[in-house]
């Protein structure tokens, strides 16, 4: 069976009448404002950030499929842009007062640590197949956002991917076979 996550526009479709073609659907989320929604490598998860009472900025919970189980997994500066990895973490953009960094958090501890280094805005990570590797968008090599990429679990080796223009929104292709 497709699983699909519909954000507040199917809901406000049917409110309006127009869900003629929205059958099956259920709401997973209440209250507050919840985006970026993502699946686990397992299907079975679903991992979204959401500004809620009591928070005030962005933070990131994990819930079944279902909707059961909501649980907060982030507590520091406001966290985003969540992306999953199959070796049980998750990447995210964590702000704080100087700025953008990438921060893991280990699923299975649910201890969270920051890979990059502060230099320039780092931000928007999306964890490679094998979860070895995180592509970022960064400033750090003057104004404009460029894509580089970090090695998990250690955090070094920063390496440059692009050079011309700006580059937003990195995400990997599926591996072959899935691997």
């Amino acid at each position: 069976m497709k699983m699909i996550v519909f954000v507040a526009l199917a809901t406000a479709a049917a409110a309006v009448g127009q869900s003629s073609h929205l059958i099956g659907y259920s709401q997973l989320t209440h209250g507050g404002q919840n985006a970026e929604a993502y699946w686990s490598p397992d299907g079975k998860r679903l991992i979204f950030q959401t500004t809620r009472p009591p928070y005030e900025c962005d933070q990131i919970f994990i819930m079944n499929a279902d909707g059961t189980g909501v649980q907060r997994m982030t507590f520091a500066g406001k966290a985003d842009r969540p992306t999953w990895s199959k070796l049980g973490y998750i990447a995210y953009t964590l702000e704080r007062a100087g700025g953008h960094d990438v921060a893991v958090l280990d699923i299975g501890r649910g201890e969270s640590r920051v890979l990059t280094d502060g230099v320039g805005s780092c931000r928007q990570p999306t964890a490679a197949p094998n979860g070895r590797h995180i592509v970022f968008v960064t400033t750090r090599w003057g104004g404009k956002e460029h894509l580089a990429s970090i090695d998990y679990p250690d955090g070094k080796y920063i390496r440059q991917l692009t050079t011309q223009g700006n580059n937003t929104y990195p995400n990997w292709s599926p591996s072959p076979g899935g691997k």
